[in-house]
């Protein structure tokens, strides 16, 4: 364990079903902070030696990575989890590997799945490989396992969510894809407690082509801090800033769509 890290990836491998706890991330952490430059740089390691490798096949990997902040209480920052894996449709015009040439797939969601996971215990989850039958992902604290989703296969996000607060109640959070998903459409979102996306390039097409339909959850561990104090000293202040901005309580009312008109005008920038 570091400071801020449990030192614990779920590693899955879809085709064989054999479910790893690791600390693969580790090494890196240091140099690629929280679940964004994380992913990148997991990302690259497992695909740099096979570029071609078809987005929606086995050898492609998909990642759930909250961010270092995740589940700690830090205002704007403590609920984001990233979804990283090679995009099945974003891809460049020209390139030697033709439909298996999709670029990097990065989405970010909120809600409580995110922090949830990081208070089961780990820093997130790495998936590979293809099942021959749909599958959930469960966590209960130190509890992972696969499971058959053969019930959950076709809901909707909608039916998913009734379907496992139903099932496992409601302290157990979820993200999943939808039936679009399961059928090979390429540009789904990744969602979870049914209204909340990881929207961008595709990564619940990846989730399910290797037929897993979702993740369910639940964790009630502290979050490892270095410095608890000082982190309360400094958001206090944070705090202070951001609920006296005008665009912070603009963004907190009316969400990402309160954007769209300035990125309209600027290009986003």
């Amino acid at each position: 364990m570091a400071n801020g890290y449990w030192g614990k990836l779920i590693e899955v491998d879809m085709t064989t079903g054999k479910i790893e706890i690791t600390d693969r991330h580790m090494q890196y952490v240091k140099d690629w902070i929280g679940g964004h430059s994380l992913g990148i740089k997991l990302l690259w390691e497992a695909l740099k030696d096979n570029p071609g490798a078809d987005p929606m096949g086995p050898d492609n990997v998909f990642m759930i990575l909250p961010g270092v902040s995740c589940g700690v209480p830090i205002s704007g920052a403590g609920s984001r989890y990233c979804v990283y894996t090679k995009s099945p449709l974003t891809m460049p015009k020209n390139s030697p590997y033709g439909d298996f040439a999709g670029g990097v797939c990065w989405a970010t969601g909120g809600g409580k799945f995110g922090p949830t996971l990081r208070m089961a215990g780990y820093d997130g989850i790495y998936v590979t490989g293809v099942s021959a039958t749909p599958k959930i992902l469960y966590i209960d604290n130190d509890i992972v396992e696969l499971r058959d989703a053969t019930k959950y296969w076709g809901m909707t996000v909608t039916k998913f969510e009734e379907a496992i607060q139903a099932d496992f109640g409601i302290d157990f959070k979820n993200t999943c894809c939808g039936p679009a998903a399961e059928e090979g459409c390429r540009y789904c979102a990744v969602l979870n407690e049914a209204g909340r996306a990881a929207g961008r390039a595709g990564g619940g097409s990846v989730m399910g082509a290797k037929k897993l339909k979702g993740v369910v959850v639940r964790g009630d561990q502290v979050i490892p801090i270095a410095d608890p104090s000082r982190l309360k000293e400094v958001m206090d202040k944070y705090e202070n800033v951001c609920w006296s901005s005008a665009a912070c309580d603009w963004r907190r009312r009316w969400g990402t769509a309160s954007a769209l008109d300035t990125n309209s005008v600027t290009g986003g920038k």
